[in-house]
C-alpha cells in the first residue's frame, strides 16, 4: 500500500511539473499580436491542423519526439564507434528529423513553418532540409561512407547556422570567432 502511495505521489508531482513547464513554454511562445484582427489563412490552417490537441498533449508530444530523436542520434554515435558509417548517418539523420518535429508540438506546425521560413533563417532551413534529404538519398542509393560523412557535415553546419539565428548576435559572434581563428 505504501509503494502505491509513493508511485501515485510521484505521478502527481510529475504531472504538476509538466503543467508548470507547459505554462512556462506557453509564456515563452505566446503571441504578442494584436488580439483584435482579422484571421489570416495561416490562422485558419493552424486551427484545422491540430484542433483538438491540448497544451498538455503538445508537451507530451514534444518530450516524446525529443527523447526519441535524441536516443536515435545517440544510437547513431554508437554505430559510428563501431565503424558503421551508413548506419550512423541514417540514425543521426532520422534523429534530427524527429527532433525537428518535436518543436512543432510546442509552437504548432504552422507556426513552426512560419519560424523556419522567416527571412533570417530561410536559407539555413532550405540548406538543412536539403542536407537531410540528400543524406537519406546517399544512404539509400550509394551507401558510400565518404558521401555520408560529407552530408552529415553539411547537415551539422546548416543546423548550427539555423540555431544561431535564434540567438541574438549568434551568427555575428560565430563569424567573428572564425575570423580570429583563420587570422582574417
Amino acid at each position: 500500500r505504501r509503494v502505491h502511495g509513493d508511485v501515485t505521489g510521484c505521478f502527481r508531482r510529475f504531472k504538476s511539473l509538466m503543467q508548470d513547464s507547459l505554462e512556462t513554454v506557453r509564456i515563452l511562445f505566446s503571441r504578442r499580436d494584436n488580439p483584435i484582427r482579422e484571421p489570416t489563412i495561416w490562422d485558419e490552417m493552424e486551427s484545422n491542423v491540430c484542433p483538438s490537441v491540448s497544451k498538455e498533449q503538445r508537451l507530451y508530444g514534444f518530450v516524446f519526439c525529443f527523447c526519441l530523436g535524441f536516443t536515435m542520434t545517440c544510437a547513431g554515435y554508437v554505430a559510428l564507434l563501431l565503424h558503421r558509417i551508413t548506419t550512423f548517418a541514417f540514425l543521426y539523420t532520422s534523429g534530427n528529423i524527429i527532433s525537428l518535429f518535436s518543436s512543432g508540438f510546442l509552437v504548432g506546425p504552422i507556426q513552426q513553418l512560419k519560424n523556419m521560413c522567416h527571412e533570417k533563417r530561410r536559407w539555413a532551413t532550405i540548406t538543412y532540409l536539403l542536407a537531410l534529404a540528400s543524406t537519406l538519398m546517399v544512404i539509400l542509393m550509394t551507401s558510400e561512407p565518404a558521401w555520408c560523412i560529407l552530408m552529415i557535415a553539411v547537415q551539422w553546419c546548416s543546423l548550427m547556422w539555423y540555431l544561431l539565428s535564434y540567438i541574438p548576435y549568434g551568427r555575428r559572434i560565430l563569424r567573428s570567432c572564425c575570423a580570429v581563428v583563420c587570422g582574417l
